[in-house]
C-alpha cells in the first residue's frame, strides 16, 4: 500500500488536472478508493475470501489507425493488489452482458462474446462462451449454444446455472447447467422467470408514475427496493406481512426519474445502492455517488472519491462494496467507521467583481461548513501548473440537514486582481465540513470564478 502522503499528493495532482476533490486534511469517513487496471472494467464480482474479481476490455494499437479488442480478467486482493490474467481470449472478444459469479472452489465465471470481423454487408456474427478462471489465473472457455447468457447463478457443487436468450428483447429464454469441467446440460426448458428471485410472499408494487429498481432481502428479513419517480425518488421496504415504507430523506436528485437502481446487501448489514444518473445526458447536475441505507432507514450518499458512474456493484466479503463504471479502474467503499464527513464540492455561482461567489456543497448530514480560497492556480497541467498562495477570508455556513447548502467564498490578493482584470480565474478552495456528532474533514478543489458578461 502507498504511504498516506503519496496518496494525498497524487490526489492533489488529480485535482489540479481535472478539478476533482483532493483530501488535504483530517481523517475522511466515507470515501471511495480507486484501484488502477490496464483494461476497461465492465463487471466486478466479490470474491468469497475477500477482494473482488473483474472482467474487462483490453485494447491494443496495431498501427495504421487499427485498434483491436480482447476480453481480459483480473482480481483485486482485500489489501488492494491488482493482478490481471492474460488468458486465451480470442481477438474481437469482450465480456457479455450477464454479471459474473464466483463458485465454491474460488473460480470466477463470466460470459464472453466474440464478434466476427466480417466485411460488410455481411451480417455481424457473435459467438458466445462461458469463461472459467481459477484462483491461480488459469482460463478455460466453453462455447454456449442457444443464444447469449443473460443471467448466471453459482451451484453448490461448483458449477453454474445460466440463462440464454436471443434477440434484443431477450426472447427464447432457456436455463442450462455447466459443471466445473465444462459439461453443459439443459435441466429446465424455457423458464419465464429469472434464475434468482428473493423468496418473499409478495413483490413490491410500483407507485403510480414511478419505476422500480431491483430488490434485495436485507439482514432484517425485509425486502428493500429502489423507486425512481418524477417527483422525488425513494427506497422502499416491504415486510413479510405486507407493510410498506418509503424512505426519502437524504435522497435528492436534480433530474426526474433519477434514483436508486441496483441494491445489494452488505456483509455489515446495510443496503448499498447505485443511482440511475446517466452522465452522457446534457445538463446533469447530480454527481456520481454510492449510497447506503441502514436497517432503520437512514440514508447516506457518498460522493468523495467516486470517479466513475457506478454501473455494477458487489457486496464485499469484508464489508462495504466494490463497483465499476467502464473505466480503467475498480473502486471500493468500506463501511464508514463513524459519521460521514466527506462532501461533494460543486461550482461557484454569482461571482462578483469584489471577488465573492456562492459555492454549492452537497453534504450527507447536518453540520457546519467553512470555505476558503487558498491558492490561485495558473495552468491546466499538474506538472506545469503554478500555485500562488492566498490570504483570503473564510466563509461559513450551517447545514441543518443533508442537502445542498451554499457557502460564500471570497477572493483576495493576486486572485482578486486577476478576476477584476480578465474576468476569470482558477482558484483552489479548501472546504471543511464538520458533521453533527463527527469530526471535521477538509477537501480541496480547483474552481473557476467567472464574472458575468456585460450586455
Amino acid at each position: 500500500m502507498r504511504q498516506t502522503s503519496r496518496v494525498l499528493l497524487a490526489a492533489l495532482a488529480l485535482a489540479l488536472a481535472a478539478g476533482a476533490p483532493a483530501a488535504v486534511a483530517g481523517k475522511p469517513v466515507g470515501i471511495a478508493a480507486a484501484f488502477k487496471t490496464r483494461c476497461f472494467v465492465d463487471d466486478v464480482t466479490a470474491a468469497p475470501g475477500g477482494g473482488a474479481w473483474f472482467s474487462c476490455r483490453a485494447y491494443t494499437d496495431e498501427g495504421h489507425g487499427h485498434v483491436s479488442r480482447r476480453a481480459d480478467v483480473g482480481r483485486i486482493s482485500a489489501a488492494g493488489k491488482v493482478t490481471e490474467f492474460a488468458g486465451s481470449f480470442p481477438k474481437g472478444s469482450q465480456p457479455g452482458g450477464a454479471i459474473g459469479v464466483t463458485t465454491a472452489d474460488g473460480s470466477f465465471w463470466f460470459p464472453v462474446e466474440t464478434s466476427s470481423e466480417s466485411v460488410r454487408p455481411q451480417p455481424l456474427k457473435v459467438a458466445s462462451a462461458l469463461a472459467r478462471v481459477t484462483p491461480s489465473g488459469e482460463v478455460k472457455l466453453f462455447p454456449v449454444s442457444g443464444g447469449y447468457p443473460v443471467e448466471m447463478l453459482a451451484t453448490p457443487e461448483g458449477g453454474v446455472f445460466f440463462v440464454t436468450a436471443t434477440g434484443y428483447l431477450n426472447e427464447e429464454r432457456t436455463v442450462w447447467q455447466i459443471t466445473p469441467s465444462g459439461e453443459i446440460s439443459q435441466p429446465l426448458p424455457a423458464p419465464a422467470l429469472p434464475l434468482e428471485r428473493p423468496a418473499f410472499p409478495q413483490q413490491p408494487a410500483s407507485p403510480p408514475g414511478a419505476l422500480l429498481g431491483n430488490s434485495v432481502v436485507g439482514a432484517d428479513g425485509n425486502l428493500w427496493y429502489g423507486i425512481q419517480a418524477a417527483r422525488g425518488s425513494a427506497i422502499g421496504r416491504l415486510t413479510p406481512t405486507g407493510e410498506t415504507t418509503e424512505f426519502r430523506e437524504c435522497l435528492a436528485y436534480g433530474q426526474p426519474y433519477f434514483g436508486p437502481e441496483t441494491l445489494v446487501r452488505g456483509a455489515e448489514g446495510n443496503i448499498w445502492f447505485t443511482s440511475l444518473a446517466e452522465r452522457s445526458t446534457p445538463n446533469i447536475v447530480d454527481p456520481p455517488s454510492i449510497g447506503l441505507v441502514t436497517p432503520a432507514g437512514a440514508i447516506t450518499q457518498i460522493y468523495a472519491g467516486v470517479t466513475v458512474e457506478p454501473k455494477t456493484i458487489a457486496a464485499g466479503a469484508e464489508g462495504g462494496v466494490w463497483f465499476a463504471g467502464g473505466l480503467e479502474q475498480v473502486q471500493r467503499i468500506k463501511p464508514p467507521g463513524g459519521v460521514v464527513n466527506t462532501v461533494h464540492i460543486g461550482k461557484v455561482d454569482g461571482a462578483r467583481r469584489n471577488g465573492s461567489g456562492l459555492l454549492t456543497v452537497k453534504v450527507p448530514s447536518g453540520g457546519r461548513l467553512k470555505a476558503k480560497a487558498v491558492a490561485m492556480v495558473i495552468g491546466e497541467h499538474p506538472k506545469t501548473a503554478r500555485r500562488i498562495a492566498l490570504e483570503a477570508p473564510t466563509g461559513t455556513a450551517k447545514a441543518p440537514a443533508c442537502g445542498s447548502p451554499q457557502v460564500r467564498v471570497k477572493l483576495a490578493g493576486a486572485a482578486l486582481q486577476r478576476l477584476q482584470s480578465t474576468g476569470k480565474v482558477r482558484v483552489s478552495v479548501a472546504v471543511t465540513f464538520t458533521p453533527q456528532g463527527g469530526h471535521p474533514y477538509t477537501e480541496e478543489k480547483v474552481l473557476p470564478f467567472r464574472l458575468p458578461r456585460r450586455p
